[in-house]
């Protein structure tokens, strides 16, 4: 669309989806204490982003997602 500078930056990255990945791969970690192996878990990580998508790109509630799941319930 011709923008440029940070703004442009962050749509280009935006629309690859390497910001949704990062962010989910980050607050999975913080929450429930492991990173996501992209190699070995890529339909749970897509599922994780389309879930964080779907959401708005909201993180509380991607969050409460998290710590409602039955791995956060089982400790990992």
């Amino acid at each position: 669309d011709g923008t440029v500078g940070p703004l442009g930056f962050a749509k280009i990255i935006v629309a690859a989806g390497a910001f949704d990945r990062c962010v989910v791969r980050h607050l999975h970690a913080q929450v429930l204490g492991r990173d996501i192996d992209p190699a070995r878990e890529a339909g749970y990580l897509d599922a994780q982003v389309e879930r964080f998508v779907a959401g708005g790109r909201k993180v509380r509630p991607f969050v409460k997602s998290l710590t409602q799941s039955n791995l956060f319930q089982r400790g990992r």
